[in-house]
């Protein structure tokens, strides 16, 4: 029986020791992955227990062919893209309300969104940002996270497929897809805006 084998039986027996043994196992390495995609220990840190808590209710769903260590990575890559969608909403209506508060004597959304001018245009982009969020947001969770990682937070195609555990031609190709599907799901609104 291997090391895995043995731990998953013990995950699944609820046995509190093979938990104590999967976080002293793999605690590190996923706290590193979450700090790579977040640059915030504390958000690092939840999204770490997040991913432990999901792999402690979800046990019994896990397929034993797998790796157990790949498993964790997808659950932990999810939590951190829902930290970051949480993130980029939060400073959406943050600076909405630094808009309606302040007008446009709202220094702080002029030195976030220099290039947008107005209080008026800064709201109307954030809404836009928004949309195209919330779009995303309805693609399948195979591209969603692969179009995040590269057009939202700007990771190579290399970076993703490290992040993903994908190779290249895989992630381009779902990069492609992904696009696609957004650009379909955007159509109507654009044809609206013009």
């Amino acid at each position: 029986m291997t090391d895995q084998a043995i731990l998953l039986a013990g995950l699944l027996d609820g046995d509190r020791h093979a938990y104590e043994e999967l976080v002293t196992t793999y605690s590190g390495r996923l706290h590193g992955k979450a700090m790579q995609l977040l640059d915030n220990h504390e958000d690092a840190s939840d999204c770490v227990q997040e991913c432990f808590i999901q792999v402690h209710r979800k046990i019994d769903t896990f397929r034993a062919e797998a790796q157990l260590s790949s498993w964790m990575h997808r659950i932990l890559v999810n939590a951190c893209l829902s930290k970051l969608r949480s993130r980029a909403r939060h400073l959406a209506e943050n600076l909405e309300a630094c808009e309606k508060a302040h007008g446009e004597d709202c220094a702080w959304a002029s030195s976030i969104w220099p290039f947008i001018g107005s209080g008026e245009a800064a709201v109307e982009a954030l809404s836009l940002q928004n949309l195209v969020l919330s779009k995303i947001e309805e693609l399948p969770e195979n591209y969603r996270g692969v179009l995040f990682l590269r057009d939202i937070q700007g990771y190579s195609t290399a970076e993703v497929a490290d992040i993903l555990s994908l190779s290249t031609s895989a992630t381009k190709v779902r990069l492609h897809r992904a696009r696609a599907l957004l650009r379909a799901k955007l159509q109507p609104l654009r044809e609206f805006v013009e």
